[in-house]
């Protein structure tokens, strides 16, 4: 191949889209779900409770609010702590797991089993 025959191969940009993404785009959005994966895994997951109607500590929250809870490790009656009066009993909440930012999924309605 001679000089004159490299112009003959000009190597061209094809125009890209403004919503499609680079390499590099790609890529770094992989790293950051994969870094939330390991971040939910590593704290485990956030239990929020919502006080029963038929508990006697309804009215502690405004009906329905959610509020963070923890497993205590006592293993009392009183095995939740956390929220407005800080611990609470199975029978008196409903427990919800946070899947996502604002996304929770119930996960007890009520433990019938004399807690």
């Amino acid at each position: 191949m001679t000089t004159t025959d490299t112009k003959k191969y000009q190597i061209k940009r094809l125009p890209v889209s403004e919503d499609c993404l680079t390499w590099e785009q790609m890529q770094a959005e992989d790293d950051a779900r994969k870094q939330a994966r390991e971040a939910r895994a590593t704290r485990g997951v956030v239990l929020h409770a919502r006080i029963r109607e038929d508990s006697k500590y309804f009215g502690q929250t405004a009906p329905g609010d959610l509020f963070k809870v923890y497993v205590k490790d006592d293993f009392g009656l009183y095995i939740l702590g956390g929220g407005p009066g800080g611990q609470y009993r199975l029978r008196d909440v409903d427990l919800f797991a946070e899947v996502a930012p604002g996304r929770f999924i119930q996960i007890s309605a009520l433990v019938e089993a004399g807690v």
